[in-house]
């Protein structure tokens, strides 16, 4: 009997962290949004799988250490790996031409001792597009500001957005004005990518915690509308009617909560979507701990474009990690990527 127990007991090890994790997001999903505290525990369990995919490597290698289930441990390591996540950079092969792209949340609220380290960080490889979220640096040496709210008297500095391209590259964009439920409104950046018929929005929704929860749903809802079939629906801020669309960003919310559904049936991809925690962004410095356990920058784009050489870096003073990749148009018959 006590073999036996201790056979269940090995069993249920060995299966428990793969149930969790598929569990997570549903959970998250059956909870009420109507709450700060809610919202923390729906983006917790939304972000949940690859930490369970952690918990089912360490159990499968512990059970391996038992005599006689040695295969049936390392079998579950392995079979959990994938969960964890996979190292990037993530997406398409760039080709000679792609656009480089920069989006990244810079902390408005940073000591301005570490803007030289952010611009340098900002400007590795002479990208030649750079959108920040929150109000800090006004300038980069070589770049042009193509619209920012800087000075705009928003009610916080948190709450900006800046468009900058190379000097000498031809862009066209705009900063909406703030939009989304009356209690917590931001903008939305659009920039028209040159060269592409294609349309980069920048995306910062609001923050459902500490303080206000009902921000992030409608804000979403509103960016959501703006996209039909991976393109945008309507002519706005320099972009054009039917551009296709990479949405990149600040979305406050995780890949497996459910305010995130609300872009499903968008015709939008997720390069990052098999990244796991090697895509982690948030807390990751800044006044938090730089421990990213959530990934809340996130990447999504439509058909027709070609998005890769996907990575995250590092933000001096931020508490976010930046997103950095290449955009380019797909070449013909070139296979989709699954949608996420």
């Amino acid at each position: 009997m006590a073999r036996d127990a201790r056979r269940v007991g090995a069993v249920l090890a060995l299966l428990t962290p793969a149930l969790l994790a598929a569990a997570g997001p549903r959970l998250a999903a059956a909870l009420p949004e109507s709450g700060v505290g809610w919202q923390g525990l729906i983006a917790a369990l939304g972000g949940s799988p690859p930490w369970w995919g952690v918990v089912g490597v360490l159990v499968g290698l512990g059970v391996a250490l038992r005599p006689g289930w040695r295969a049936a441990g390392l079998l579950t390591a392995a079979l959990h790996l994938p969960v964890v996540g996979r190292p990037g950079p993530w997406g398409a092969a760039p080709a000679p031409g792609d656009l480089r792209v920069v989006v990244a949340n810079v902390n408005a609220y940073a000591d301005r001792e570490t803007d030289r380290a952010l611009v340098a960080a900002l400007t590795v490889g002479a990208p030649e597009v750079i959108a920040l979220v929150e109000e800090r640096p006004p300038s980069l040496p070589g770049y042009t500001v193509v619209d920012a709210t800087f000075g705009r008297g928003l009610p916080r500095p948190s709450h900006g957005t800046a468009l900058f391209c190379r000097a000498g590259v031809p862009c066209a964009g705009a900063v909406t004005s703030p939009f989304g439920h009356p209690s917590l409104r931001m903008p939305l950046g659009l920039l028209r990518l040159p060269g592409l018929d294609a349309c980069l929005l920048v995306v910062h929704a609001p923050p459902p915690a500490p303080l206000e929860w009902r921000g992030t749903r409608p804000w979403l809802e509103a960016l959501a509308a703006r996209v039909a079939d991976g393109r945008l629906r309507e002519a706005e801020g320099g972009c054009a009617a039917g551009d296709a669309v990479v949405l990149a960003g600040d979305f406050n919310a995780t890949p497996g909560s459910p305010v995130m559904r609300v872009l499903g049936g968008r015709g939008l991809r997720d390069p990052q979507h098999r990244a796991g925690l090697f895509a982690l962004s948030w807390p990751a410095g800044g006044s938090f701990i730089a421990f990213p356990m959530l990934r809340l920058d996130q990447l999504r784009h439509g058909n027709g474009l070609r998005v890769g050489a996907v990575e995250t870096f590092s933000l001096p003073g931020s508490d976010h990690r930046g997103l950095r990749f290449t955009v380019g148009a797909a070449a013909h018959g070139e296979p989709a990527q699954p949608r996420r």
